[in-house]
């Protein structure tokens, strides 16, 4: 059963990466744009089998795209569906004028995304194959070198499932195998200095592909394991295959650090701190050059268990970093009680530093600065996130940011690639 490949025009970047998450979830297969130039450019080049759009673009708007794509005969044909915060009946009527087969309005439901789409692909395969019945119309060559590509791995044949809830069943069943199957991998991304460039570090990330329902996002399947024991056995290999790949060749500049993520429950155990040293003696990797993140919602309920393991950590001088923070409830005090090093900006408030969004920017720019002022007060490092435009770096390293990371810089990547990646050779 070939995958039915769906072109996502968004500029919103959460928003993006979310549709992209559970369409491939969904065994579709995804191409994404950040406006509507390189969308309507990546539908002339690749054809997909049905475009998802939102209206408002930079460069170019959703409307344009369609009045545009519907001028070709290659893609007049291909299945348009708008997906837009726009209720109004005018706005509807326009859209159905140039073409629109179908306006979902955000919030959306996911079912009623994902119908839609397979409702309006087979409506049009059918048309295809009356016409050409020879001609398998979901044979479009991938363009090389395209950037805004986000590739994902064709999905076996399976049966199809009528449901988010019997896919997320199998999912449950099948994670505790993962492991054993070498189902999962750590991939790398790279943190940049914000004013020289120079790679300071990078960050483990989990992926699991999955042989039947292809890549799953790990937001999907981390949640499945904090519910259980697993994620203390997925973390503690994630913190072995990565101390494992950087030990004993620490090959980056001088302050070079492995941010590895930990969960609460694995910060419970009263022994993870002589584990994690025992495991950087046995794999030669200088916990100086260790950081490790937790997240801001472990400072909401402090626990005498988690504050000893942190400060036992930080007294062999692993870093400790604070993620994701400014999107929690944790007040000042509570954040006193951990032994911190770095605070990370989350990506929400990043994304929204762009000139074309003003009202937004203002806001978030202001969160940023006093996340910044707060940090340099308490003496921490800042770490950005989601950077994905130089103009966001630019106002960042403004704004006196310390560390960059983010797609603009460098994807997650295999070890070997971020050792390529960085210049560096490969150690012998």
């Amino acid at each position: 059963m070939p995958v039915n490949r769906v072109l996502v025009i968004e500029d919103d970047p959460l928003l993006r990466d979310a549709l992209v998450d559970i369409l491939s979830f969904q065994q579709f297969s995804t191409i994404a744009a950040a406006d509507g130039v390189t969308g309507l450019h990546l539908a002339e080049v690749t054809e997909p089998d049905a475009i998802l759009c939102d209206i408002d673009l930079p460069e170019l708007g959703g409307f344009d795209v369609l009045e545009q794509l519907q001028t070709k005969q290659a893609t007049a044909g291909i299945p348009f569906i708008f997906l837009t915060g726009q209720q109004s009946a005018q706005v509807r009527r326009r859209g159905m004028r140039l073409g629109a087969d179908d306006f979902l309005t955000k919030p959306f439901d996911v079912d009623d995304l994902c119908d839609a789409l397979r409702t309006r692909i087979q409506r049009h395969q059918s048309i295809v194959a009356s016409h050409h019945p020879d001609k398998d119309s979901q044979d479009y060559p991938q363009p090389p070198g395209c950037s805004e590509l986000q590739s994902v791995p064709e999905l076996r044949s399976v049966p199809e499932l009528r449901s988010v809830n019997e896919k997320t069943a199998l999912l449950v069943e099948d994670l505790p195998l993962a492991l054993a199957r070498s189902q999962l991998s750590v991939v790398y991304q790279p943190q940049f200095d914000v004013c020289t460039h120079q790679m300071l570090g990078a960050e483990a990330l989990i992926r699991w592909s999955h042989p039947q329902l292809g890549q799953i996002p790990p937001s999907v399947f981390m949640a499945m394991a904090e519910e259980s024991d697993l994620i203390v056995e997925i973390g503690q290999w994630v913190l072995e295959e990565s101390l494992r790949r950087f030990g004993g060749n620490l090959w980056g500049p001088p302050g070079f650090r492995l941010a590895i993520n930990v969960s609460t429950r694995q910060l419970q155990a009263h022994d993870f701190a002589e584990n994690l040293f025992s495991l950087c003696d046995s794999y030669d990797f200088p916990p100086h050059c260790l950081e490790v993140e937790i997240t801001e919602t472990l400072l909401l309920q402090p626990n005498f268990q988690v504050c000893r393991q942190l400060n036992r950590l930080k007294k062999k001088g692993v870093q400790i970093a604070l993620d994701d923070f400014g999107t929690g409830f944790a007040s000042l005090q509570q954040l006193q009680q951990i032994p911190c090093d770095t605070l990370k900006i989350d990506a929400c408030f990043v994304k929204e530093l762009r000139a074309n969004h003003p009202s937004a920017a203002i806001k978030s720019a202001a969160i940023v600065r006093s996340i910044i002022r707060l940090a340099r007060m308490l003496e921490l490092t800042v770490v950005a996130e989601g950077i994905e435009t130089a103009e966001q770096l630019t106002m960042l390293r403004r704004y006196g940011c310390d560390i960059a990371q983010g797609f603009l810089l460098g994807r997650p990547m295999t070890y070997r690639q971020l050792l390529r990646y960085s210049g560096y050779r490969l150690p012998h």
